[in-house]
Parts: C-alpha cells; sequence; structure tokens
C-alpha cells in the first residue's frame, strides 16, 4: 500500500498563522509532501496569499481584501491575532510563497478570488516560476475552475467539494478535464459510492481537513492519495 502524501493545509496552521511564509517554513520542516494555500488579488492585480475575503478576522486591518492595494495589505499585521511571536508577520504574495518554497513539494493553489483575471494572473505567476509540473490549481467554484483550464492547460486542476457530485456537476466537471477531486473527508466514510468509483481511478483523490491521526489512517486503508492537515507533523508520523 502506497503512503498518502500529506499537506500543510495553508501551511502548519495549528502552529503558526495561517498562509503566512513561517507557516509554509514550518511545514517544509516538518517533511511535509506538499502545502495548500489560497489566492485572492489585490485590488492593484497581485496575487496574495490570504484565506478569507474579509481582513477582520486574521490581520489587524478591516475591510474586503480585493479593495485594498499590494502597498496597503503590506502594512497589515497577519500574524499578531494567532500569537505575540508572530506579531509583525505579513500578508506574503504568491511570488514570495514560490521564492520561499520553490519545487521542494507539491503546491496547491486554491484560488479564492472570483475576478475574471485571476486564473491568468496566478498562471503567469507560475510559469514566471516555472512550477508548473509542480501545482495543482484547485476551486469549489466551477467557472473559476474552467477559467484556469483555459488559463493553465498545462497545469493540474483539482475541483474542491463537501458534498455528493451530481450528475449536473459531474458533466460539468467532465468539461474542464481536471486531474484531481478534493473531497472534504467524511464522505469517503460515509458514501461506499464515492470510493469506489473514485479511489483507484484516474483521478488522485486529496481529502481535506484530517487532524485525527487516526482517520488519517483509515484514509490511507481507503487508498486516498493525499490529506490536507493543520498538524502535518502528526499526521505524517500516523502515515508509515
Amino acid at each position: 500500500m502506497a503512503r498518502t502524501l500529506v499537506f500543510g493545509h495553508r501551511g502548519a496552521s495549528a502552529y503558526a498563522p495561517q498562509n503566512t511564509l513561517p507557516s509554509f517554513q514550518l511545514a517544509l520542516d516538518q517533511q511535509v509532501d506538499g502545502i495548500e494555500f489560497d489566492v485572492h488579488l489585490s485590488s492593484d492585480g497581485i496575487p496574495v496569499v490570504f484565506h478569507d475575503f474579509v481582513l477582520d478576522h486574521l490581520t489587524d486591518g478591516t475591510g474586503l481584501i480585493h479593495e485594498k492595494s499590494l502597498a496597503d495589505l503590506k502594512q497589515l499585521d497577519a500574524g499578531g491575532k494567532f500569537g505575540a511571536q508572530f506579531a509583525g508577520v505579513r500578508i506574503p504574495t504568491l511570488a514570495e510563497v514560490f521564492e520561499l518554497v520553490g519545487d521542494r513539494v507539491i503546491l496547491n493553489v486554491e484560488i479564492k478570488s472570483r475576478h475574471q483575471q485571476a486564473s491568468r494572473l496566478i498562471g503567469e505567476v507560475i510559469h514566471q516560476f516555472g512550477l508548473q509540473s509542480q501545482v495543482i490549481v484547485s476551486s469549489f467554484d466551477l467557472d473559476t475552475l474552467s477559467l484556469a483550464r483555459q488559463a493553465m492547460p498545462d497545469i493540474a486542476i483539482g475541483v474542491l467539494h463537501e458534498a455528493i457530485l451530481s450528475d449536473e456537476h459531474l458533466k460539468l466537471i467532465e468539461a474542464i478535464r481536471p486531474q484531481a477531486l478534493h473531497p472534504y473527508y467524511q464522505l469517503l466514510f460515509h458514501n461506499t459510492d464515492y470510493v469506489t468509483t473514485y479511489l483507484n481511478s484516474a483521478f488522485q483523490v486529496n481529502t481535506w481537513t484530517v487532524n485525527d491521526p487516526a482517520h488519517a489512517q483509515k484514509l490511507q486503508q481507503l487508498g486516498v492519495n493525499a490529506v490536507m492537515t493543520d498538524y502535518p507533523d502528526l499526521i505524517r508520523a500516523a502515515l508509515v
């Protein structure tokens, strides 16, 4: 049985502020196979790594991230709310994340932005760093993935979902030609049809967010390709 890969969910986000360079560095230190993170566009069209659509919960700023310029975003503290030792940590650009991580691990880029140019601008940065073979682009939004397929035909795509795929959904997915499905992990525990249809199929199946070592072990037994976790060290130790 092949070992299931471990992706740091927003880095090692149980131990450092999510989607920041310290979180990604810690995930690398914990020997992850991949890192998952989220990308928005600033108001001046720069891909930046951040989860929420609003700044209020994770930074000392307020308002919508897509309404702020990169210069404005770089003034915000994206670490102090997690812990005093991270005060002053900044929101990274996608380019800064690629500079840190390089081609050492798989990079799961979840597109959060709904801007029509998001896929093109994100794709340009991926190609600038020559990371096409290292990247999986994912989203819950099929329109976003359709644009990503057009802008990045040479890059793998993963379809995020937390419910069983309907026939209509499957038809839309087929047109996108994804390489991976990214289901919420509980789907695999409660839906035998999903397991028999998609595991060990042409799709990679990468699940989120798996923080219980026993759940990770069960998913490995099912044949899941990768699990995304806030605790890379604990989950990696459980999957041998």
